[in-house]
């Protein structure tokens, strides 16, 4: 990492003006916060394909794929960035969906550049 670049191409600067342990907590806490949104959202999905595949039919079970997917693809980004703190920028906010989705196109982006690895290095 001696071009100053983080893991998510983010230059970094290091005046010195901040704690990076008052920072890193604050965004772990904001991480964790995202985190538990997106899961509480797929645990409701989730226990809803159950009732849908009780009451009508159990073609819903192929829903279970998709949706598991998709959990996977919105999670990685919280995972990299509670993985590797000091590289996310001070003004990105995980539970705000604009920067989310910043989140999201920087970290695949990154991980397709390196064959699908996370690395700190690389993103």
């Amino acid at each position: 990492m001696s071009s100053g670049r983080g893991v998510l191409d983010i230059n970094r600067t290091s005046s010195g003006k901040t704690n990076p342990s008052k920072f890193r907590s604050k965004q772990t806490v904001r991480i964790l916060l995202a985190l538990t949104v997106l899961t509480t959202f797929f645990v409701f999905i989730w226990k809803t394909i159950q009732r849908l595949m009780h009451s009508k039919s159990l073609l819903f079970a192929g829903l279970y794929p998709f949706t598991g997917a998709m959990y996977l693809f919105l999670v990685m980004p919280l995972a990299t960035c509670f993985a590797f703190p000091q590289d996310l920028p001070s003004n990105v906010n995980p539970l705000k969906p604009k920067d989310y989705a910043f989140l999201v196109k920087k970290t695949w982006f990154a991980m397709k550049r390196n064959n699908f690895k996370v690395e700190g290095k690389d993103l």
